[in-house]
């Protein structure tokens, strides 16, 4: 009696201390199992799970209260392909998506590190380890949508969910009962595992409000798929061997990331460059939405006019929702064309947990520079966003980055004419701002994309332009020559803020506007 006492009083103190400093960490993928297939080899589906070990690396206690209670993990599959391209270029593809397993009991287990006890099913103490086998994981009892989940906060409403169906009440109405072989599950098609010479990652990420570090929610291991005649089979490519980090960190040449406001979430990019010789480059990116809630629809690069062999790659089969391509001079631009919905991840708007292929060939060499996105909902941090990485050179040109806050006449538009190169005339014209108004001109080495005054403060204000004004019909026209000194390459972000009575805070915006010198 003494020692039951002695066990429920430690399971009331550690109770108050919930969620506190813990943190869910992907420790170990399994290789993967199938649990269901539609149609015939090779033109059929794989239904695909895997059984995932999940650690508590912090010193709190991490809740897991099963559905319908929201106190829970969920966990996310995802499927890549690395393979040679046409040309001869290797190439990183997700090829299938899961929906998010609804954590339901934990285990009190020691593969992390020593493990100090169960505090029963709901509820996993400081290093102690769970794992739910790929049956479970696979179950579609316990799989819902990805976009009920709040990526960044680890979050899950049961009202209105998946689970509830009608009436809205938090209370169980859907099971999962009478669906095919392969729907939720991580589904991959026959010939995308039948590509000679492909090596496969499958990644594994948890969604946690008991998250001190986002930096071990993902990991990825190496898997070998195999057909034995009647179905496949897979092994690690290295047993034992999970990677750190999500699978598209494993490939490229270069792979940075960009995190969009303190409660926005992360992007990574990965860049491959391969000199395919006689002048031309082969360039070939990865773009993963890790975390932020705000679907992407747009990506922008300096390609340069004799850029050629575009390449757009999602998830799914459905060439409907491809993002088109639009080029204006030297400027490459990708979007989800006007009308379509972000429908489920793997097609249309990238959505968080999704990673989209682009790329082209370039007759210029790589240089560091940057790629420019946008995000199709708005949210606490930036709709556009630069995030660095390798593009090519030898460029000079205007790039226009967006973000404009209206006034009175409209947006103000900030727009540049000429080549960024020694000794060449140039003009930078403001139009559409208010008439006889006070401007002044922000220009920095790097863009900042903060708030401001209602709108956002694109460049890094390194400098500030005062005393401009605009005539009566609200425009302004600065001619300049292109001053010598200053290296190929070197971008600077411009933008005009304009005292307008008629807008907020009495002042409006121009849209931001990048400069890439060409030397």
């Amino acid at each position: 009696m003494t020692d039951c006492l002695a066990r429920i009083a430690w399971i009331l103190l550690t109770a108050a201390a919930l969620g506190d400093d813990a943190d869910l960490a992907v420790a170990r993928v399994h290789s993967p199992a199938v649990l269901g297939r539609s149609g015939t080899f090779p033109d059929g589906i794989n239904g695909l799970s895997a059984s995932v070990t999940l650690c508590n690396d912090g010193p709190g206690v991490a809740a897991w209260q099963a559905a319908m209670a929201e106190d829970h993990p969920g966990v996310t599959l995802n499927l890549y392909r690395v393979a040679l391209a046409d040309d001869g270029v290797e190439r990183i593809e997700q090829v299938g998506t899961s929906w998010v397993f609804h954590g339901f009991a934990a285990l009190a287990q020691s593969f992390c590190a020593s493990c100090s006890g169960s505090l029963g099913l709901s509820a996993l103490g400081p290093g102690c380890s769970t794992s739910d086998a790929a049956a479970v994981v696979g179950d579609r009892f316990w799989l819902g949508p990805r976009g009920e989940w709040d990526p960044f906060a680890g979050s899950w409403s049961c009202l209105g969910s998946w689970f509830d169906g009608t009436p809205v009440d938090c209370l169980r109405d859907e099971t999962g009962a009478g669906l095919d072989p392969v729907a939720h599950r991580l589904q991959v098609h026959d010939a995308d595992l039948l590509v000679a010479g492909a090596s496969f990652l499958l990644e594994a990420a948890v969604l946690s409000t008991d998250d001190q570090d986002p930096g071990d929610d993902v990991a990825h291991v190496g898997v070998v798929p195999l057909w034995t005649g009647a179905n496949w089979v897979f092994s690690l490519a290295a047993p034992g061997q999970t990677v750190a980090g999500p699978a598209v960190q494993s490939w490229g040449d270069v792979v940075t990331s960009a995190s969009l406001a303190p409660d926005d979430g992360e992007l990574l990019l990965a860049v491959s460059v391969t000199d395919l010789g006689a002048g031309a480059w082969r360039y070939e990116y990865a773009l993963a939405n890790l975390s932020v809630g705000r679907a992407l629809d747009a990506l922008e690069v300096v390609a340069g006019g004799a850029a050629s062999s575009p390449f757009f790659g999602d998830v799914d089969e459905d060439t409907g929702n491809d993002w088109s391509l639009e080029t204006t001079g030297d400027v490459w631009s990708w979007s989800l064309p006007e009308g379509l919905p972000t429908g489920e991840p793997g097609g249309g708007a990238l959505t968080w947990g999704v990673a989209y292929g682009f790329g082209f060939t370039s007759d210029r060499a790589p240089v560091s520079g940057t790629l420019a996105l946008s995000l199709s909902d708005a949210g606490p941090g930036p709709d556009d966003v630069l995030v660095d990485t390798l593009v090519p050179g030898g460029f000079s040109t205007w790039v226009d980055l967006g973000q404009a806050k209206p006034g009175t006449a409209g947006e103000p538009r900030l727009a540049g004419t000429g080549p960024l190169t020694t000794g060449s005339p140039l003009v930078l014209t403001l139009a559409d701002a208010a008439p006889h108004a006070d401007v002044t001109l922000v220009a920095g080495a790097a863009i900042l994309a903060a708030p401001f005054k209602g709108g956002v403060l694109v460049p890094r204000p390194d400098l500030l332009v005062a005393g401009l004004v605009t005539d009566g019909a609200g425009a302004l026209s600065l001619p300049f020559v292109w001053p010598p000194g200053i290296a190929a390459d070197t971008r600077f972000v411009l933008q005009a803020w304009v005292q307008d009575l008629g807008a907020t805070f009495g002042l409006a915006a121009s849209n931001g506007l990048l400069a890439i010198a060409g030397g």
